[in-house]
C-alpha cells in the first residue's frame, strides 16, 4: 500500500479533492466513481 504525506491548509479537504490533489484521479467525476466503488478506504 502507498502512503501520501501532507499538510492541510485548512480545517479539512473533501476526498475526491484530496484524490485530484494527489493526482491519484484526473476529474472529479473519475474521484466519485472510484469512491462509490469502495477502491477507497
Amino acid at each position: 500500500m502507498q502512503t501520501l504525506e501532507f499538510e492541510l491548509d485548512r480545517d479539512y479537504v473533501e476526498l475526491k479533492q484530496l484524490l485530484k490533489l494527489a493526482d491519484l484521479v484526473t476529474s472529479g467525476g473519475e474521484a466519485k466513481t472510484v469512491i462509490g466503488d469502495g477502491q477507497v478506504l
